[in-house]
C-alpha cells in the first residue's frame, strides 16, 4: 500500500512554480485487517469515518485539478489542429503543382488510376486508387469527387470478404452520383473446389465463401438495381439459394445493358435466380424483363435442361450481341448441344431482337445426330437478319460440314444474310488434326467441307473479312 510519506508536490508550471500539493491523511488500513472477518471497534470506526471524509474531500481536489488540466489540454489540442490545418493550407498554396492547369491535373489524376475498376474489394483489402487520390488534399478531393464516372466501376470478390469492404463500396456508390454502375462479381477461389460438379450443395459453397460476401452482394444489388448497366456474375449459381433467402430484390433492372453469366444454371438455380431478381411481377404482366439489354453472354450445361430460364428471358427487344458457350464442367461428350439453341431461337422469335453479333461455342462434342443442331442454327440465322458479326468455335470437322450445309440451305432459300460483314471460325481439338496447309504457303485447308463453307460464306454480298483459325494460327483470311 502507498504510504503518506510518498506523496510529494507536483509542479504544474515550471515558469511560475505553481504546484499541486497533496494532503494525505494518515496511513492506509493494513491488508490483513481488511481481509479479516472482525468489525471495527467504536474508536476505530470513529477514526476511520473521519479519515474517509477527509479522503473524499482530497479526491474532489484531484478531480477538480484534473478537470482544469484536461480543459487546458483540449484547448491546446484544438489550437494545434487549427495551426496544423493552416500549415497544410499554406504548403498547398505554395505547392508547384498549382501551376498545372486544372484540365491537365484532371487528366493526370485520371491516368493515375491503375485499373479498369474504380474499386477492387477482395478479402480484407479494398484497393481504390481514386479513393486514395481523394485523400491527398482538398483540391484533389474536389476534382475526383466531382467526376462521378470515375467511381462507378466496381469489382467485388465475394469469397471470404472482409468487413471493411462494404463501407468502401458505399463510398463509391455515393460519389458515382446518377451515373450507371458497372458491377463485376466473382469468386476468385472457385477453382479450388469443383462445386459445380455437385450442384445443389449450397451449404458447402457458403462455407467456402463466408457469410459477408453474399450479404454484401445482396445489399449492393437491392439498393442499386435501377442504376446497374453492366452486370457480370462469375460464381457458382447455387449461391442464389442463399440470396433468395435474404429476400427478393425490390427494384427493376431497367437500365441493364450487358449481362454476363459465367457459370451454368441447373433447373433449381435458374428458378432461384428468377425468384431473387425482380422479375416476378413483370412476368405476370408479360412485361419485358430486361428492356434495355443489348449484350447477353451465357454459359450452358448440356447435361442440364434449364429451359425455364431461357423461356422466361423473353421480350429482349433491344438485344444486339449474344455469346453462348458450354460449361467446362460437363462430362458427357455425347450430350446434345441443340437445346440452348432451341430455346434461344424462341427468345429471338418472341422478342424480334435485332441481333448484330453472334458468338456460339458448340463445344467439344461428338455429334451422333446433327439434325437438331442443323435446324436450330438454320432457324437462328433466319431470324437474325441484321447479323453483322458471326463467330463460331468448333472442335471437329463434322460441325464444319454441318455449317456448310446450313449456309447452303440459306442460299437455296434466297437468304444471304445481307448485313453479314465479319465471319470468324475457330477449330480446335484432336479431330481437327487433318487440317493441313498447302506447300505454297497460301493457307488453304485440305478439307472439302471447309472449302465449301468458305465459298458459301463469300457468296454473302456484304462480307468483308473471313477468319479461319486453327488453335492460335490464322490459316485463312
Amino acid at each position: 500500500m502507498v504510504q503518506a510519506a510518498s506523496f510529494s508536490p507536483t509542479v504544474l508550471c515550471s515558469n511560475c512554480n505553481h504546484t499541486f500539493t497533496p494532503r494525505p491523511v494518515g496511513s492506509p488500513i493494513a491488508n490483513d485487517i481488511i481481509r479479516s472477518q472482525r468489525s471495527p471497534s467504536a474508536v476505530e470506526a470513529f477514526q476511520t469515518k473521519a479519515l474517509v471524509e477527509k479522503d473524499e474531500r482530497e479526491l474532489q481536489r484531484y478531480d477538480a485539478e484534473l478537470t482544469r488540466i484536461r480543459s487546458l489540454l483540449k484547448k491546446l489540442g484544438n489550437e494545434r489542429i487549427f495551426i496544423a490545418q493552416r500549415l497544410e493550407q499554406g504548403r498547398s498554396w505554395l505547392a508547384p503543382i498549382r501551376k498545372v492547369p486544372g484540365e491537365v491535373l484532371e487528366r493526370i489524376l485520371f491516368l493515375a488510376q491503375e485499373d479498369e475498376y474504380s474499386v477492387k474489394a477482395q478479402g480484407d483489402e479494398s484497393r481504390s486508387t481514386i479513393l486514395a487520390l481523394s485523400q491527398v488534399c482538398w483540391y484533389w478531393r474536389h476534382i475526383v469527387t466531382a467526376r462521378a464516372a470515375w467511381w462507378c466501376n466496381i469489382h467485388l470478390d465475394i469469397c471470404q470478404l472482409g468487413k471493411s469492404a462494404l463501407p468502401v463500396l458505399e463510398i463509391h456508390v455515393k460519389y458515382s452520383g446518377d451515373c450507371k454502375l458497372s458491377l463485376s462479381v466473382v469468386d476468385s477461389r472457385k477453382q479450388e473446389r469443383d462445386f459445380n460438379s455437385t450442384i445443389g450443395s449450397c451449404g458447402s459453397y457458403l462455407k467456402h465463401l463466408g457469410k459477408r460476401g453474399p450479404r454484401t452482394l445482396h445489399r449492393l444489388l437491392s439498393q442499386n438495381t435501377h442504376r446497374i448497366s453492366y452486370l457480370k456474375l462469375d460464381f457458382c449459381m447455387v449461391l442464389f439459394d442463399e440470396l433468395w433467402q435474404l429476400g427478393s430484390l425490390k427494384g427493376t433492372f431497367v437500365n441493364l445493358r450487358s449481362l454476363t453469366i459465367a457459370e451454368p444454371f441447373d433447373y433449381d438455380s435458374a428458378n432461384r435466380f428468377l425468384d431473387t431478381m425482380p422479375f416476378e411481377n413483370r412476368l405476370r404482366s408479360n412485361q419485358p424483363l430486361l428492356p434495355s439489354l443489348h449484350h447477353l453472354s451465357l454459359v450452358y450445361n448440356p447435361e442440364e435442361e434449364a429451359d425455364y430460364f431461357f423461356t422466361t428471358m423473353n421480350h429482349l427487344a433491344a438485344l444486339e450481341s449474344v455469346v453462348l458457350r458450354p460449361s467446362r464442367y460437363h462430362h458427357d461428350k455425347q450430350a446434345a448441344v441443340s437445346w440452348p439453341l432451341t430455346y434461344f431461337v424462341d427468345v429471338i422469335r418472341v422478342s424480334n431482337s435485332p441481333v448484330k453479333s453472334l458468338n456460339i461455342d458448340l463445344g467439344s462434342y461428338i455429334l451422333p445426330d446433327t439434325n437438331q443442331v442443323h435446324v436450330g442454327l438454320t432457324d437462328l440465322f433466319k431470324l437474325c437478319t441484321s447479323l453483322e458479326d458471326l463467330n463460331i468455335r468448333l472442335s471437329a470437322f463434322e460441325p464444319v460440314n454441318l455449317l456448310s450445309r446450313i449456309f447452303k440451305d440459306l442460299i437455296d432459300l434466297g437468304m444471304h444474310l445481307p448485313k453479314l460483314k465479319n465471319v470468324t471460325i475457330q477449330i480446335e481439338g484432336p479431330d481437327s488434326s487433318n487440317l493441313l496447309l498447302d506447300g505454297d504457303g497460301q493457307g488453304k485447308a485440305r478439307c472439302t467441307g471447309l472449302e465449301e463453307l468458305l465459298g458459301r460464306i463469300t457468296s454473302c454480298d456484304a462480307v468483308l473479312e473471313i477468319w479461319l483459325i486453327h488453335y492460335e494460327y490464322v490459316i485463312c483470311r
